[in-house]
C-alpha cells in the first residue's frame, strides 16, 4: 500500500509539473527495464552506427489512414516503406518502423494502406514502393487523409540497364533515392530492365560470376534518365577479397549471407545470398572503399540459431585482402567499460563496451529463429551474497539494483546457442563514486515530498544533487530511486 501511494504521489507531482501524464506508471517503467527481450532484425540491414534506433519513433498511436494504388500489371510482389525527415538525425530520412503498410493485390497493381499516421511526429511522410519491376516514391500529408493516391509511370520513367558483363548472375540491383539536399532514402531492390523515374541514386549491385565468386559493388550519386539509363561497373574499381571460412566439425552451421556494412554514404546495404553459390564462395569482389565491417551470417539447418559474425574494419584499396574466420573457435565474452564504479539504481549503456569476440577480433551476434538477439546477462557476486544477482541486458543497457552497495565480481555470460563462449569477469564497485548524491536532497534528515518537489524542479537537467544514479541526467530512474526511500 505504501509503495502504491508513493508511486501515485510521484505521478501526481510530475503531472502537475507538466512532465508526464498521470496515466504513466512509474512502477511499470521501473519493471520494464528488466525485460530480457529485443526486437528482431531485418533482412534489410540497418547500419551498426544506427543501433541506438534514432530513426525509430515507436509509439502506440492510432492515427489517420491513407491508401495508395501502385500500378503494376506483373504483380509478383510489392514492398513499401514509410520515412520521415528526422530532425534528431540532421534531417535525414528515418524509417517509421511503427507504421506497417498493409499491401493488397488488386486488379492491375497494389493497394497500400498506411495506418497510424501521427502528424505530431511529421507533417509529411515519404513512401517508397518497390515491386521488382518498378519503383515509386510519393509524399503523404494530412490533406490527403481519407483519399487514395494513384501512382503510375509518367514520362520521366525509363527502363534501367546494367553493364556488368563479368557477372554471370545478377542477384540484386538496389537503388536509393538521393534528394536535392543529398539525403538518402531506400527505393528498393529491382530487376534489370525495371521502370524507374529519372533522378539521382546510390546503387548497389550483388551477383556471382561463373567461378562462384561473389560481388557486392557500389556507386554513388549516379544520374539516371532516359538519355542515361545504363549503370556501368568497371573491374578497375573493385578488388578481390579472399575468404578463409572454417566451420566447426561438431556443429551444422551453414553460411547463409554476406553483408558489407557501412560503406561510405550508404545508410542501408543489402545481403549477398544465394543457396546455389553462398556455401562454396571463396572470394568476394568489393568496390574499392572503406567498410566498417563485413558481416557473415551462419545459421543452423533448422534456422533455430543464427550467428552474425562481423570482421574488423576492411579497407579495400587495391592491395590483397583476406578475411579469415574459424567459426566458433576461441570465443570469449568481453567487458571493456570506461568506469568500474557505479551508483545504486544506475542504468548504463554497454553498446560497444561488451561483446563476444574470437581470437582474430571478429565479433559475434546471436539470434533465434525470429531474429531476437541474445545479449546475454550480467551476474554480480561476492562473499556476502548467498546467490548471484542476475542483471538482464536489454537494448544493450543494464540497471544496477537500487538497494545494493559494495564490491562485486561482475561476470558477463552469453550461454545461448550451440557455440561455447567463455565468460568475462571484472571487479566493480557500487555506491562508492564519491558523488555524495542522496535522496535527502535538502539535507533536513528526512526523505519526503519536499525532496521530491525539489527534484521535480530539476527534471531533465544534469543537477548533481538530484542525479541520484550519476548517469548525467535527472530523469524517471532518479525519481524511482527516491520513491523507494520515501
Amino acid at each position: 500500500m505504501k509503495k502504491n501511494l508513493i508511486v501515485l504521489s510521484v505521478c501526481m507531482l510530475l503531472a502537475f509539473m507538466g512532465l508526464i501524464q498521470v496515466s504513466q506508471d512509474i512502477a511499470l517503467a521501473e519493471e520494464s527495464i528488466h525485460v530480457d527481450s529485443k526486437d528482431g532484425g531485418s533482412k534489410i540491414i540497418k547500419l551498426p552506427s544506427d543501433r541506438d534506433q534514432t530513426d525509430r519513433k515507436m509509439m502506440d498511436i492510432t492515427g489517420d489512414t491513407v491508401t495508395i494504388f501502385a500500378e503494376d500489371p506483373l504483380q509478383d510482389w510489392a514492398v513499401a516503406e514509410v520515412f520521415y525527415m528526422d530532425p534528431d538525425w540532421d534531417n535525414n530520412y528515418g524509417c517509421c518502423w511503427d507504421i506497417e503498410p498493409l499491401i493488397e493485390e488488386v486488379d492491375g497493381g497494389w493497394n497500400i494502406t498506411l495506418n497510424d499516421l501521427d502528424w505530431s511526429m511529421a507533417d509529411t511522410y515519404y513512401v517508397s514502393i518497390s515491386t521488382g519491376h518498378r519503383i515509386y516514391q510519393t509524399e503523404v500529408t494530412a490533406a490527403q487523409v481519407g483519399q487514395q493516391i494513384n501512382l503510375a509511370p509518367d514520362d520521366t520513367y525509363f527502363n534501367v540497364e546494367i553493364d556488368a558483363s563479368f557477372m554471370e548472375n545478377i542477384e540484386e540491383l538496389v537503388l536509393h533515392y538521393i534528394d536535392d539536399a543529398g539525403h538518402e532514402m531506400s527505393a528498393g531492390d529491382l530487376e534489370a530492365g525495371a521502370l524507374i523515374p529519372a533522378g539521382t541514386y546510390h546503387v548497389q549491385l550483388n551477383g556471382w560470376d561463373a567461378s562462384g565468386n561473389g560481388y557486392c559493388l557500389f556507386k554513388r550519386n549516379v544520374q539516371l534518365s532516359a538519355a542515361q539509363k545504363v549503370i556501368s561497373f568497371s573491374q578497375d574499381n573493385m578488388e578481390k577479397v579472399t575468404l578463409n571460412l572454417t566451420l566447426p566439425a561438431d556443429t551444422s552451421l551453414n553460411l547463409n549471407a554476406i553483408i558489407p556494412y557501412h560503406v561510405n554514404d550508404f545508410y542501408t546495404t543489402y545481403y549477398l545470398e544465394d543457396d546455389e553459390h553462398i556455401n562454396i564462395i571463396q572470394s568476394l569482389y568489393l568496390t574499392k572503399d572503406t567498410y566498417e565491417h563485413i558481416g557473415f551470417e551462419f545459421n543452423t539447418p533448422d534456422n533455430q540459431w543464427l550467428y552474425e559474425i562481423q570482421s574488423p574494419q576492411l579497407i579495400v584499396d587495391g592491395s590483397a585482402s583476406t578475411i579469415s574466420i574459424d567459426v566458433g573457435a576461441d570465443l570469449q565474452a568481453s567487458i571493456d567499460l570506461e568506469s568500474l564504479t557505479f551508483q545504486p539504481g544506475q542504468t548504463i549503456d554497454t553498446w560497444g563496451d561488451i561483446g563476444v569476440f574470437d581470437g582474430d577480433g571478429n565479433q559475434y551476434f546471436i539470434y533465434d529463429a525470429d531474429w531476437n538477439e541474445f545479449e546475454g546477462m550480467m551476474e554480480l557476486n561476492n562473499s556476502t551474497l548467498t546467490e548471484p544477482i542476475i542483471l538482464p541486458i536489454m537494448y544493450s543497457t543494464i540497471t544496477f539494483p537500487a538497494d545494493v552497495t559494495g564490491t562485486f565480481d561482475m561476470t558477463y555470460r552469453v550461454e545461448d546457442g550451440p557455440l561455447s563462449i567463455a565468460p568475462a569477469t571484472v571487479q566493480i564497485s557500487i555506491g562508492d563514486s564519491g558523488s555524495g548524491a542522496t535522496s535527502d536532497i535538502n539535507g533536513d534528515g528526512y526523505v519526503n515530498i519536499d525532496d521530491l518537489s525539489y527534484m521535480a524542479g530539476f527534471y531533465g537537467t544534469n543537477d548533481v544533487d538530484c542525479d541520484l544514479n550519476s548517469d548525467g541526467i535527472v530523469d524517471l530512474y532518479d525519481l524511482v530511486m527516491m520513491s523507494k526511500n520515501l
